[in-house]
């Protein structure tokens, strides 16, 4: 080995004695000036790793055969807590499994896989969080949904709704799952129907009719190839409308016709009948029915004498009114 030189030569963390030769030889140090062509190679060199570095793609998560089984058992599971035990392995494959393999297939179509990449990957991560996590309808679920909404709004600006159908299954049927302010202000409204028509309900059942009516729409829109989304959206809006003070007047009609809406689109009329599959759905609309037949009785709570005979006559006043209201305008000279 030479005597000192004007810069230190680099031991190998090996100490084997051929490096510092190998180094001497190679970089062999004449002056204290590193060559400009050296700095050019070295800086050029940096440069390179840190670009691959920077414009490494992420890898694209998959599930294995175990998180997929955790998964399809997480949702079962769900369902099964609000009253929902008929759902076959095949049905909740196709609501909760076929979701990955879809968003991969839209957002190729369309270019945007590499954008969507990362916000997918962590979708994943966090739809198998939630499903090894202790509430699995808390918080993580609720981190699914938002996930699966982001990407949900990037691929609706390109793709057509009817072709985001499982995507929307998944995430409509998530939302109704999870257990959230939102949520517990519906089994609220519904209960508040319920108290007011008389009609006695746990909570356990009024969430199965909330959630048996997102899995319903959406089951039987993949069997005709209907994506039931906005059927969906205004059945919901319409129940959130319902009045705590006055739940059985104009906004449970308003639940009731959304209902309906809903139905006709799901079992659309064939040979001028409607097979209506599930008897849920018709449950929820007949129950409903029931409950706002009621409201005549209600309003009347209290009143007797000339107040009674007042407001009848007012009423039969608007029944005259409506029918004049309906008849076709007079024709003019």
């Amino acid at each position: 080995m030479p005597a000192a030189t004007s810069r230190p030569i680099m031991i190998s963390p090996l100490n084997s004695k051929y490096v510092p030769i190998l180094v001497y030889k190679v970089l062999p140090v004449q002056s204290q000036h590193t060559p400009f062509a050296m700095k050019f190679f070295v800086f050029a060199l940096f440069g390179a790793l840190l670009v691959a570095q920077i414009t490494a793609k992420p890898k694209q998560r998959q599930l294995d055969s175990v998180e997929k089984r955790q998964v399809r058992d997480y949702f079962i599971r769900l369902l099964k807590d609000v009253g929902i035990n008929n759902l076959d392995h095949g049905t909740a494959h196709l609501l909760f499994l076929d979701i990955a393999l879809n968003i991969i297939e839209l957002a190729n179509s369309v270019k945007l896989y590499e954008p969507l990449l990362p916000t997918y990957n962590s979708f994943l991560e966090q739809l198998i969080k939630a499903a090894n996590s202790k509430d699995g309808t808390g918080p993580e679920l609720s981190k699914v949904v938002d996930l699966l909404q982001a990407i949900r709004n990037r691929l609706s600006d390109k793709i057509k709704e009817p072709k985001l159908i499982i995507v929307d299954a998944f995430l409509d049927s998530a939302k109704v799952l999870r257990r959230d302010p939102q949520h517990a202000l519906a089994v609220k409204k519904a209960q508040a129907i319920n108290q007011a028509a008389g009609i006695e309900m746990d909570d356990k059942k009024v969430r199965n009719f909330i959630v048996n009516n997102v899995i319903e729409a959406y089951k039987q829109g993949l069997n005709i190839s209907v994506n039931p989304v906005r059927a969906v959206a205004n059945v919901a809006k319409a129940h959130m409308a319902i009045d705590l003070a006055h739940p059985l007047s104009t906004p449970l009609r308003l639940l009731i016709n959304a209902l309906e809406a809903e139905r006709d689109l799901i079992y659309p009329k064939q040979n001028g009948a409607r097979n209506v599959g599930f008897a849920v759905l018709k449950d929820q609309i007949d129950l409903l029915k029931k409950a706002k037949a009621k409201q005549d009785d209600s309003v009347l709570d209290g009143l007797s004498g000339n107040a009674l005979a007042l407001y009848e006559e007012i009423v039969e006043d608007l029944k005259d009114l409506k029918r004049e209201l309906r008849a076709p305008p007079a024709l003019k000279n």
